[in-house]
């Protein structure tokens, strides 16, 4: 009787413990076992799976789980399930506990106040959870790219938020990309805010060489986004979409406000004119060549390559600010302007900026006495006169002059000479070698003879410093006497007469 009371008492504390049974429908049960996967919040146990089963079409597997009675709030409208099991993908492994303690369901706490029993379970971890601090960001971009759902975004290089989904446009015409930037980094985030792809490394060759771009190690694997908040002025309002740049200079490109279309005509253009060339104003960059096409003239036999240009009148400054204001839709102050200019000496060319790499920019300039031409106000876009680069032509000329000097130079004359200067130089060494020569050594053999004599006879052994020697004895003898005469003749005068 006792065991059975407590049997019962057991079973009340269990049924009182009890919570809500939920029903999760997941692809696949991998890593699940009823009675013993645990459910977690906060890596903190708040229920057990009960029962795992097949739905009715075989299609899906169902998990029922039974939450703890204080876990019941779990159970919201937008709650989240998820199975915590090992991964390996582009950022490397995650999960690897679980190899040893097993997998678990893991929930994400909604932020509604309506309960729910029956759950679509997630494949993968949600990339934010609910109540994160931040805010989130719409993207439009012309291509995924690299880009991934969990792909990082950053901020000068520092990671601050991480893109949470992605779908294609109900246009066909992009991609919407949905991202999160953490709190409180999310104000970074304007009007003025441009974004651009960041994953991989963006390598460009321009006259300026070879730039190399990437944002960290991280991007290069598995994608990434960054942004930049252009100027300091008073910030634009927020749009609710912001487009995604190709690369930086794409999106800092935009902040020089409404792109101007010109078309270039190119007779002779030298190679390597194509998408994506810079404009430049005074060796300044206010464009990029857009696209580039062929045009025949009437006969069909003769082509010239069109370049149109989007330029950025505001980079220029001045009067030429006022394109970028011109708010007409014919578009008829922006010709007037470009006409006058025109007049003025205003042209284009495309020249090679760096002869090492054979980079190309198409350079505007106002040209003094330029030639007059007509300019057609009606046209769209509008087509601005071109002139030949006369730069690398001169450097031809010049080469070509050179070459045609040397041509001119009488190369076999100056042979034949130089030739004959060598065979008389042969003669004279011949000549050196079997005349002068000998005598010369003859000579220098004599001088050795001499010397040695020399040497011989200044020898301590030898009979010249032995006569040196005895004269030196017979002198001092001689000037002893001497000073011994002296002596007696100061001392006896007398003895000069008288003697001593």
């Amino acid at each position: 009787m006792a065991a059975l009371l407590a049997g019962a008492l057991l079973m009340a504390q269990h049924w009182s413990r009890r919570g809500p049974t939920l029903t999760i429908t997941f692809q696949t049960a991998a890593g699940l076992e009823a009675d013993k996967t645990l459910v977690k919040y906060k890596d903190v146990v708040v229920g057990v799976v009960s029962d795992i089963a097949l739905s009715e079409d075989s299609a899906q597997v169902l998990v029922t789980v039974t939450l703890d009675r204080n876990a019941r709030g779990l159970a919201r409208e937008d709650a989240r399930f998820w199975v915590v099991r090992p991964r390996i993908g582009v950022g490397g492994l995650a999960n690897m506990d679980t190899l040893i303690s097993g997998a678990f369901i893991a929930v994400d706490r909604g932020m509604s106040t309506q309960p729910r029993r029956a759950f679509t379970g997630l494949e993968f971890p949600p990339p934010v959870l609910n109540g994160t601090p931040g805010r989130a960001f719409l993207l439009r971009a012309a291509d995924l790219g690299s880009v991934d759902v969990g792909s990082p975004v950053f901020h000068r290089r520092v990671p601050v938020g991480r893109v949470t989904s992605y779908r294609l446009a109900d246009d066909g015409q992009g991609i919407d990309i949905q991202l999160f930037i953490d709190a409180p980094h999310d104000k970074l985030v304007t009007g003025n805010t441009r974004f651009w792809n960041a994953g991989g490394v963006d390598v460009s060759l321009n006259a300026d060489g070879v730039t190399l771009r990437t944002q960290a190690l991280a991007a290069l694997v598995s994608g990434g986004i960054a942004f930049e908040t252009l100027g300091r002025e008073a910030s634009a309002p927020m749009p609710g979409r912001y487009d995604l740049a190709d690369d930086h200079a794409g999106a800092v490109a935009s902040a020089a406000g409404r792109a101007q279309r010109l078309r270039l005509r190119f007779d002779e253009p030298p190679r390597g004119l194509a998408e994506g060339v810079a404009v430049e104003f005074m060796g300044q960059a206010i464009g990029r060549v857009a696209s580039v096409g062929f045009d025949p003239d009437a006969s069909g036999y003769r082509y010239a390559l069109t370049a149109d240009v989007d330029i950025y009148p505001r980079k220029m400054g001045g009067a030429l600010a006022a394109l970028a204001q011109d708010a007409d839709a014919s578009g008829q102050r922006t010709a007037d302007l470009l006409q006058s200019m025109v007049a003025r000496g205003l042209r284009a060319k495309a020249r090679v900026a760096n002869l090492l790499t054979g980079s190309v920019v198409v350079s505007l300039a106002f040209v003094r006495d330029a030639a007059p031409v007509r300019f057609d106000a009606t046209t769209r876009p509008l087509a601005l006169p071109t002139i030949r680069d006369d730069g690398v032509d001169e450097i031809q000329t010049r080469l070509a002059a050179i070459l045609g000097r040397i041509e001119k130079m009488p190369l076999d004359a100056i042979g034949a000479k130089l030739d004959s200067a060598l065979g008389g130089l042969d003669r004279m060494v011949v000549t050196v070698n079997t005349s002068v020569l000998p005598d010369a050594v003859r000579t220098l053999q004599q001088g050795a003879g001499a010397m040695r004599a020399i040497q011989s006879s200044l020898d301590e052994q030898g009979p010249l410093h032995h006569d040196l020697a005895q004269t030196l004895v017979e002198a001092r003898r001689a000037l002893r006497a001497i000073r011994a005469l002296a002596e007696t003749v100061d001392q006896q005068p007398q003895s000069l007469i008288w003697g001593r």
